[in-house]
């Protein structure tokens, strides 16, 4: 089994996580802050910029560099971000570049191909396979995984349910997915049927309101750094007292969950479900570890949805405390990195789209087409032979079938092939953000050449797979 590491890029907090086996985790031993300080044209990241963030007001606190990368003018500062605090939270759990792993970062739901590459060109410096995996669907698995270690009841719940509501809500994005999860004896297949991603009521958002409200005078520095005080005191860092902003606070959120609520009341109907509907709710996130609002939420879903307290699991603090792993530090702000780290050890994306392979003569007419089978585990490798003609064949993949939000497109390699020669080829990478598939040519021999010996080509189209597989 291989080495799996999972980096949740949170919004608050950047956490790390590595397991080899069912036993072997390697959790952090801190959480890397998900901030930035610029002073004097230096960047510093993680703890380094928390701990001067009060040494000078002429430093530019910039609080969600993941949730910026869409600003051009700010594209090269947010990589080296990026970069640097996927370096401290691998440092926190001992790696280093020359062992041999997978890792997997968390994303939201909504993200592009586009904002994928990004992150990937922001950690490229880690010599390893970097893939990604949507956050609900790692916390999920970490919940499904976990709770064998936890609490029999919660098993129980988990393992009589095959649909879920995962509502975490973390500082930058409220990330929200209907979840169909399908046992096949060890294998566990998980299939999003619905989601959204919701920037406008994260944490950040909701105590910049609150600062704004509280103390209209404050420029944009000071509303940032107040904010970030904020949500450090709503998750047990008493820093400061907050406690004559709690009118304000009870309003932003009440406000803050009616809208999440009246979303997630759309995605049912949108998705037909009806109170009739077995299915389990699970919530996480750091503004849901406040019982106020936790409360609040579930009392408005109740209402709006028929649905009963029983329904419900709050994955956080308590549910972590639970664990029984010896001497691992367990919290809340690890969960979805232990899931991405299980998903990179053993789990695999599988593609939405229907791929073929069609050869191209000089002409740039298509002689032949042949599909490409997509297998459970994406490992499994076709030959074809093109036609016996004169002329060489050039090598076009294409996507044949449309996924819900994108039109299928192709791209012709630079890779041709001979008249005698054998085409081999492979999904090697598949799901969020991308599908790579490679694409070989091999002698036409009486044993044809290894399929990592033989020369090939790699090309990425864009993929929004929403199904993922894992055994456990």
């Amino acid at each position: 089994m291989k080495r799996g590491i999972g980096i949740d890029l949170g919004t608050f907090h950047t956490v790390a996580t590595s397991v080899k086996n069912n036993n072997d985790f390697l959790v952090p031993k801190n959480s890397i802050p998900s901030i930035a300080l610029i002073f004097l044209n230096t960047i510093y990241v993680g703890n380094k910029a928390r701990d001067q963030l009060d040494l000078s007001d002429d430093m530019e606190l910039i609080l969600t560099p993941k949730l910026l990368l869409h600003d051009d003018s700010k594209k090269d500062i947010l990589r080296t971000i990026i970069r640097k605090l996927a370096d401290q939270a691998l440092d926190d759990i001992d790696y280093s570049n020359n062992q041999a792993a997978n890792i997997v970062i968390t994303v939201p739901p909504d993200w592009t191909m586009e904002q994928c590459l990004l992150v990937e060109e922001a950690v490229d410096e880690i010599n390893v396979k970097t893939s990604f995996i949507h956050e609900p669907i790692a916390l999920l698995i970490a919940t499904r995984y976990l709770a064998y270690k936890a609490n029999s009841k919660i098993l129980a719940k988990l393992e009589n349910t095959e649909l879920f509501l995962v509502c975490d809500w973390g500082a930058g994005t409220v990330d929200i997915a209907l979840v169909k999860v399908v046992k096949y004896g060890e294998r566990y297949e998980f299939s999003c049927i619905g989601d959204f991603t919701d920037r406008d009521h994260g944490g950040s958002s909701i105590a910049r309101d609150i600062i704004r409200q509280y103390d209209n005078s404050l420029d944009i520095k000071e509303v940032n750094k107040n904010a970030y005080y904020l949500q450090l005191s709503w998750q047990g860092d008493k820093l400061e007292d907050f406690s004559h902003y709690q009118a304000i606070t009870s309003t932003r959120r009440d406000t803050a969950a009616n809208i999440v609520s009246d979303k997630i009341n759309n995605l049912f109907k949108k998705n037909g479900i009806t109170a009739k509907t077995s299915i389990s709710c699970i919530l996480h996130g750091g503004p849901l570890e406040s019982e106020e609002l936790r409360s609040i939420l579930k009392d408005k879903l109740i209402n709006k949805l028929n649905l009963t307290d029983r329904q419900f699991i709050h994955i956080g603090n308590k549910f972590t405390e639970s664990l029984s792993f010896d001497k691992l530090p367990w919290r809340r702000d690890v969960l979805v990195s232990v899931g991405a780290s299980l998903f990179a050890s053993r789990g695999k994306v599988l593609p939405e789209f229907k791929y073929e392979i069609a050869l191209k003569n000089s002409s740039g007419e298509i002689c032949s087409k042949v599909p490409l089978e997509i297998r459970q585990n994406l490992s499994g490798i076709q030959v074809i032979r093109p036609p016996y003609t004169n002329c060489d064949y050039y090598v076009e993949v294409q996507q044949v079938q449309r996924d819900r939000s994108m039109t299928a497109q192709k791209k012709e390699l630079g890779l041709y092939v001979r008249p005698n020669a054998v085409l081999r080829y492979q999904i090697c990478e598949a799901g969020v953000g991308f599908a790579c598939i490679e694409v070989s040519e091999v002698e036409d021999l009486p044993v044809p050449l290894d399929f990592i010996d033989s020369r090939s080509e790699r090309v990425r189209l864009p993929e929004c797979s929403t199904i993922f597989s894992i055994t456990f």
